[in-house]
């Protein structure tokens, strides 16, 4: 069925429609009429229809149903004393398509109780939605409708990384022989997820960056689109560097307001581009001269494609403008800040003429700054990667960060246990419990009543918190364990700046590093053979020659000067880690590190997550020891590599025959990774000049200090 009405009453009530009839949405009135005998009235054809035109004729006709499109819902939302808002209240709904309604009238209209029914269809099917009249809680959520019972359609839901569901069409329309896909994305309604959706926008908006980066513009659009200035927006950029955005003003603007519009919109594209990918941020507004508008559909909606063909020249000349911007890389452009942060702003030409495959992958890890890339861009050296002393980079990072003039004076005494995560588009408390539930672990309430989620920028001062936020966490946090890091062994030391030098705190600081700060640790000293002492390393020698693990070494150091010079002030200890594997009893394992592991002395997270937070809240400061102390957490269980290899070739169905270690190196890189489906490729220096070391026996930790500190550990098993 394709309506839901349950009295006479709904049935017969005069329904006022405002659009036209050589479009499908426009023939809806008719056919209830001539379907179920449902009477309805339209404005005259001499003009164009508004929204103080609509009321009027709800006025002398006394209509019960109004059929429209946002544009009409919009200014009789908006009419003087609110004479629209309380006609609309009064009818048994309104149906509105087209397009979607603006935030600020749907709130407007649920405000008043208006009960408004999302008109959805489609060229080839028609009306997709059912006709019914709201109940309180349905109409609090407009933008969802509810599908029709009568129509041949099958969902196909699927997952994004970020945890959010996404539902596809297919809908068979009568007399066709083969389904059709609905160019729309949905997400159900959590209070009816079976039956009712809302459109986010059609599949063919996406916008494809030269880079192939995607864009969804939709937010960008329907923020700006919701000011009072601006009558519509829509975002460019396929096939470009960059994404801008092309304004069509509400009313007609001299040139010297033009400008002022610009200024005034651009706090709102920051504040949208918050909520957006770092690639999707705009770098231009354009205005739109007076006497040019957007062409419309029909039902008032802007059409992208069509609007790109008639804009064709302005679009053009806002990439030669942006092409032109020169800067001058003389200046220090804030180097404090990290690649992740600034590269959708680096490769806006900089004034130079180049080729993007003479471009070596490697050019943004070895100068992981704006500046740095565009000194290096500068003297025309796009092929050889600078000669890096790794000495000296070391030796620079500690000295920058571990001078005292940095850091505040010792913090009074802390009562409490703050949590930081790295910042995302999601709300961070849900954000963590989606992480947490995906991995399968759950908390009781009393649990989750004690965890307070924040999000911060480790190169921004303060964490990139505000100022009241941060002075609370520096005088309630009692135990800080630095474990975020990203990871990828292709980076090099610099571009862990952001993480180094957000190290150091004055509580009780836990410090995990990783085996590869001792990979070469045997090599240097081989009095003890492959086994690791839970000491100081004496120089960057020991540690392998990846970004990665120079970082934190890096870190190691800094930990350790402060420590001196804060003797009876600083208590930390360091842990470095072996590999993990997922937990006993799920084995969830971090989709984003590589496998097979370094090691196959694989220790399950559960367990290694036990034993750091023994040692982090356990003081380590005791009359007559060091404040300072080292501990290794590695499962302290050999394994042959033959066995695990068996175990795990048996549970993926592998073949059971091995085969040698170069064997492999060798095929995987004779593969090509064009596509990113051989990741395994990027890592081929580690794993001809480290892997066989690392995973066979070469480098063991020794955990004594951690056995004696932590009990429990004794009775670890094997994998």
């Amino acid at each position: 069925m394709s309506h839901h009405f349950a009295t006479r009453d709904e049935v017969e009530g005069l329904t006022m429609s405002t659009l036209p009839f050589f479009h499908g949405y426009g023939l809806l009135a008719p056919s209830d009429s001539l379907s179920i005998g449902k009477p309805f009235c339209i404005p005259p054809a001499s003009s164009p229809p508004t929204g103080a035109s609509t009321l009027a004729l709800r006025q002398s006709t006394n209509a019960k149903v109004l059929m429209t499109v946002p544009s009409i819902l919009e200014e009789m939302s908006t009419l003087p004393d609110d004479g629209g808002i309380r006609v609309l209240s009064k009818l048994h709904y309104v149906a509105c398509g087209g397009g979607p309604l603006k935030p600020s009238t749907t709130k407007r209209l649920v405000d008043a109780g208006v009960r408004t029914v999302n008109a959805y269809g489609t060229t080839e099917a028609g009306s997709v939605n059912a006709m019914f009249i709201p109940s309180p809680e349905a109409a609090k959520s407009p933008e969802y409708f509810r599908i029709r019972d009568d129509i041949d359609v099958t969902f196909a839901r699927t997952t994004l990384p970020n945890g959010e569901q996404r539902v596809k069409l297919s809908i068979l329309p009568p007399v066709w022989t083969e389904r059709f896909e609905v160019q729309d994305e949905f997400v159900c309604n959590p209070r009816c997820p079976e039956r009712e959706f809302k459109p986010l926008g059609r599949i063919d908006n996406v916008i494809v960056l030269l880079n192939g980066e995607m864009v969804m513009p939709g937010i960008l659009e329907a923020v700006l689109s919701e000011r009072k200035d601006v009558a519509a927006a829509i975002v460019v950029g396929e096939g470009r560097d960059e994404v801008a955005v092309l304004v069509e003003p509400a009313s007609a603007l001299l040139p010297e307001e033009i400008e002022e519009l610009k200024k005034a919109l651009w706090p709102t594209m920051v504040r949208a581009g918050e909520r957006m990918d770092g690639h999707a941020r705009v770098t231009s507004i354009e205005i739109l001269p007076p006497g040019k508008t957007f062409p419309r559909s029909d039902k008032g909606a802007v059409v992208r494609q069509e609007t790109y063909q008639a804009f064709e020249e302005e679009i053009g000349l806002i990439y030669e403008r942006l092409k032109g911007q020169n800067v001058d890389v003389d200046i220090d452009l804030n180097d404090g800040i990290s690649f992740e942060e600034n590269i959708s702003r680096l490769i806006q030409d900089q004034g130079l003429e180049i080729a993007a495959k003479r471009i070596p992958a490697d050019l943004i890890y070895s100068n992981p700054s704006i500046s740095k890339i565009a000194r290096h861009l500068r003297v025309g050296n796009y092929t050889t990667l600078p000669h890096e002393n790794r000495e000296a980079t070391v030796q620079a990072l500690i000295d920058k960060y571990s001078n005292p003039s940095r850091h505040p004076p010792p913090l009074p005494v802390l009562r409490r246990v703050i949590c930081i995560n790295r910042r995302s588009t999601e709300d961070p408390l849900e954000r963590q419990k989606r992480s947490l539930h995906d991995k399968k672990i759950r908390l009781p309430p009393t649990a989750w009543r004690k965890i307070e989620v924040l999000e911060t920028n480790t190169a921004a001062p303060g964490l990139g918190l505000a100022a009241k936020v941060y002075e609370r966490l520096s005088n309630e946090v009692t135990y800080v364990v630095h474990n975020a890091w990203p990871m990828d062994f292709k980076r090099r030391v610099g571009s862990f700046e952001a993480c180094a030098s957000k190290t150091l705190r004055n509580s009780k600081f836990v410090f995990v590093s990783l085996i590869a700060v001792v990979g070469h640790y045997s090599a240097h000293h081989d009095d003890n053979g492959p086994v690791v002492p839970e000491v100081p390393m004496p120089n960057v020698a020991c540690a392998l020659e990846t970004g990665y693990a120079e970082g934190k070494f890096v870190c190691e150091k800094i930990i350790e000067r402060v420590a001196e010079r804060r003797a009876g002030l600083f208590d930390a200890a360091i842990v470095r880690m072996g590999q993990k594997t997922g937990d006993r009893e799920h084995g969830m394992w971090n989709k984003e590190e590589h496998f097979p592991a370094l090691t196959a002395s694989w220790l399950p997270i559960d367990l290694a997550a036990e034993s750091l937070a023994s040692l982090a809240l356990t003081d380590s400061a005791q009359p007559g020891k060091k404040q300072l102390v080292y501990h290794h957490i590695e499962n302290p269980i050999r394994q042959p590599w033959t066995e695990i290899l068996k175990s795990i070739s048996d549970h993926l169905g592998l073949s059971s025959a091995l085969i040698p270690l170069q064997d492999w190196h060798e095929r995987v890189q004779k593969v090509p990774d064009d596509d990113g489906q051989n990741p395994a490729k990027r890592l081929g220096d580690f794993f001809s000049a480290d892997f066989p070391r690392m995973s066979g026996g070469g480098v063991i930790l020794d955990a004594s200090c951690t056995k004696e500190a932590v009990p429990a550990f004794n009775e670890i098993g094997g994998v």
